[in-house]
Formats: C-alpha cells, structure tokens, sequence
C-alpha cells in the first residue's frame, strides 16, 4: 500500500484557522452590509417625512385649489433630492400627476401622505405619494459595509497572524520536534526524546517523559520478547526433533479419521514404507493399516463419547506369509479453540510382547512335549462346557498307557517321548475337532468328547484309539515298540453333574479295565 504524502500540524492547524477566518469575515461583512441597508432604510424614511412636512401645506393648496402648476413645482421640487425617486399627487377632484427620477437604482420603497384642506383640517382633499431611491440606500449601505468589511479583515488577519505565530511557537513546533525524534526511534532502539526545557511543566513536557517511560517499557518487553521467541524456537526444534526421531508412531487424525499428520516413525511401526507417509495424509487411518478397520472405528467412537485417552491392541494388515504384526495405540480427542476437534494418538510395535505373551500362554495351557492341553486348562474348558446349558451328552474318556513304563525302562527316556508324542497325535487324529485332548501327567490322557448327538459315538471313537494305539510305533529304523491303552469311559450326565465326579467315574472304569487284562474301554456301570 502507497504511504500517504505526510502533512504537517501546523500546516493543518493554519489551514483551519485561515479558513474559519475568511468565514467570519465573510459573515461579518454580510451582517454589516444588511446593518448598513436597514440604517440606510431607517434615514431615507426620515428624510423623505421631513421632506413631506416641508411641502405639505403647499401639496394641500394644490390639491385644494386644484392646480396643477403649484403641483408640478411640488413634485419637480422633491425630485431635486438625491433620495426621491418619483413622487405622485392626486387630487380629490381627479387631479393626478407624477414624475420620477432616471436612475438606474429603481424604486425603493414608498410613503403616502394625506392631504388635509388648509381651512378645515378634517377635510381630505388628495394625497402625495414619494418613492425613495433605492440606489442611494445601496449605495450608502454598501460604502459603510465595505468600511467595515476592511476593518474586520484587518482586525481578523491580525489576530489570526497572532494565532498562528502563538500555536506555532508554542505547540506545532514543540510537536515537531517530538514527532520527527520519535519517527526516528526504531524499535527496540535506546535512543529516547529529547526533553523539551520551554516545556517542561505543561502538557508537553509531560507528553514527552510518558513517551519516554513507554519506550523504556517497549523496550523491556522487546528483549523479553525476543528471548522468549529464542526459548520457544528451541523448544520447537526439540519438540520437532523428538517428533520425527521418536521411536513411536505419532499421528493426528481430523474428526472423520482422516490423517492430517504423522513423523516418519509412523510409516514404519505400522509396517507401511517410509517414502509412503506423504501419500497417506488424507486417507481413512483405519482402512490403511489395520487387519480389523472396525475395531479402529470402534475406538475412535469411545475416545469421542468418553473424551478420555483411550487404549487398545490392533493386529495390522500383512502381506501373505508374513508372520503376525501387532501394535499398540494411545488414542485422545482434542477440541480446537473454535469448538472443532480432532484426534491425537501413539502408537507402539509390541509384535514381540504379543509373542512373548503368546508363547507363555501356550507353555501355561499346553503340555510341551505333546502339545495337547493340560490338566487345569481342559478341566475348565470341561467345566465351562457343563455350566454353558447344552442340551447334549457328554461323554468323558480317561485313557492310560499300558506297556509304556516298560518302553521308558528298556530304551530310555527320550524313547518314551517319542511314544508320547505319536499316540498324542492318533488321540487328535481319531477325534472331532470339537473334542478336548489332554495330557494330564505321565502317560495319563484326558478326551472329552462334545456333542454326543448320535447313540454310543463314544463306543465307536473308544475302539477307534485302541486300534490306532495297537499300531507299533517306530523308534528309529531298526526298533519298533507296541504300546496299548485303557479307557474309562463316563457320560453327563448320567455318571455326575460335574467335573470331579464324572473324572472319578471314568477313572473306576479305566481301572476295571486294566484289573480285567488292560487295552480296552468300559463305560462306567
């Protein structure tokens, strides 16, 4: 933008009082003109009356007598005087005569007199009618305006001259001074006004100390400035730092859960290419990068309703044969100054925590060496299968190796592993997939069979192990070992309404087996 062209006070201040000047003038001259004309008016009038008071008793003897010679002298006698402008006399017996002057001021204004007959003065007998000469009470009016006129500008001009010179000495140029110095101040600058020693104790003196603490505080809150600027450019450049170089993914999310930023980090913890982050910004952040998007929407919705942080663990999206990648997301809602909000959130690799936690699970619910469950795990899976409400049988087979301590003693520990591990696999491969198959210690077995819809479907799954077990295991090339097995078999709930009573009804019926000759089933009596 154009600066504007700088115009000075005092130049301002001359113009207005010059200018309100020439107005009073001009008013004052306008006033006195019309003064002048009035007054001018006033002694026309009286003029022209004592006129008439002259020439009166001659005007009656004319309009008595009716004669026009005297009337004509009248008449001509009166248009001697510079203020007559024409004059008229008419006579009650219809004598009418008049004249006027040839001047270019035109008629005036007019006074009408009667005339009274000279022996009886309550007889009229005409009247005289003189019409004063405008251009003498203009002309006198304006000769006393214009007089006056010059008086007032005379007078005017000087005490404006006297004004101006007052109001520039005194102030315009003190207000010079002090604008031009402090033009000059820069900010942040220590120069500081002069003071003014002709004005120290007035406004302007004043003005210029107030001025000059002002600056001191400008200049205070300048370097303050300054340095806090310093301060937070450096918080800022940390703040970024650990931004980009943090070792989470941190991102902003507007409040459809689109991206609108994120460090580098992100792209990485969620298994995305580093190069791709300046594609990402816009899309839907659940859609890009989680196995489940809705359980992400999901999130979104609580932290929005809840309006506190809120924490969950996502599996991501992976390509085919990749193993499993799981993170771990903080996610907050925050409200803009304008009422508008968005989301905020962390998020951290914890694929090896999941592992971790994964493994430990399975060494707490599985047997090692078999990898079939173990005893607290299936009793309460069979637990939580009695008390689900089913309106199926279930059958329980309590299975015990026979021969197995022989194979353990004549070939060695790593052999009765072996045997372990193979009938742990035809247990799996001779029931449904809905069925429990459990080590409960040694060489003991747990099968629950669910669902037990057809009539003895645990006879025929009971005759379908003892075949497969009587199958003989191969140690290495040369030595193979044969192993047989004993079941006892309990229903539910026929044999109990729990998980004790029915293992201790499947346990005595094992144990008829083995006392009759071993490697068969028998359902509890």
């Amino acid at each position: 933008m154009a600066q504007k062209s700088f115009r000075s006070l005092h130049r301002k201040i001359a113009i207005s009082v010059l200018s309100v000047a020439i107005s009073f003038a001009i008013i004052a001259a306008l006033v006195s003109f019309m003064t002048e004309l009035s007054r001018s008016r006033n002694k026309t009038e009286v003029m022209i009356n004592q006129l008439l008071d002259t020439i009166e008793y001659t005007a009656a003897i004319a309009s008595y007598s009716n004669n026009q010679q005297i009337a004509l002298d009248v008449i001509n006698g009166l248009l001697r005087n510079d203020i007559v402008h024409k004059v008229r006399i008419q006579t009650e017996q219809g004598l009418l005569l008049e004249n006027e002057r040839h001047t270019p001021g035109g008629l005036g204004f007019a006074i009408t007199r009667k005339l009274s007959s000279p022996f009886d003065k309550q007889e009229i007998v005409g009247a005289i009618t003189v019409d004063s000469e405008a251009y003498y009470s203009l002309e006198e009016a304006e000769h006393s305006a214009v007089m006056n006129a010059i008086n007032s500008f005379l007078l005017i001009a000087l005490t404006t001259g006297l004004i101006l010179f007052v109001v520039r000495a005194r102030l315009a140029r003190p207000l010079t001074v002090v604008s031009d110095s402090l033009h000059a101040i820069s900010a942040g600058e220590q120069n500081r006004l002069v003071p003014l020693l002709k004005n120290k104790d007035d406004e302007l003196g004043r003005l210029v100390r107030d001025i000059n603490k002002l600056l001191d505080v400008l200049e205070t809150k300048f370097a303050n400035e300054q340095t806090l600027r310093e301060k937070i450019e450096h918080i800022e450049k940390k703040l970024r730092t650990i931004f980009e170089s943090s070792s989470a993914g941190l991102f902003q999310l507007d409040h459809h859960g689109k991206l609108l930023t994120c460090n580098p980090t992100l792209t990485k913890v969620l298994n995305k290419h580093p190069l791709a982050s300046d594609h990402i910004i816009g899309q839907d952040f659940a859609e890009l990068f989680f196995e489940h998007p809705h359980h992400v929407q999901q999130m979104l919705h609580d932290a929005l309703q809840s309006e506190q942080l809120e924490t969950k663990d996502f599996l991501l999206q992976i390509a085919p044969g990749q193993e499993p990648l799981w993170i771990h997301c903080l996610l907050s809602k925050i409200a803009d100054p304008d009422n508008q909000y968005h989301f905020e959130g962390v998020v951290f690799d914890i694929t090896k925590r999941i592992v971790d936690e994964q493994a430990m699970r399975y060494q707490a619910e599985y047997d090692t060496l078999t990898g079939l469950l173990r005893r607290p795990v299936a009793e309460a899976k069979l637990k939580a299968l009695l008390t689900s409400g089913f309106t199926f049988p279930v059958a329980i087979l309590l299975l015990d190796m026979d021969g197995f301590k022989a194979i353990n003693d004549t070939h060695g520990h790593d052999a009765g592993d072996l045997v372990l591990i193979e009938i742990a696999k035809r247990f799996k491969n001779n029931v449904r997939s809905n069925d429990i198959v459990a080590r409960l210690g040694g060489d003991e077995f747990l099968i629950v069979l669910n669902k037990c819809e057809t009539k003895h479907v645990e006879h025929t799954i009971a005759e379908k192990i003892i075949q497969a077990i009587q199958v003989p295991i191969a140690l290495n090339a040369h030595t193979t070992v044969s192993i047989g097995v004993s079941i006892g078999i309990a229903s539910y709930p026929l044999h109990g309404n729990d998980t004790a009573s029915l293992l201790k009804a499947a346990d005595e019926a094992m144990y008829e087996v083995k006392r009759r000759g071993k490697n068969g089933f028998m359902v509890k009596n």
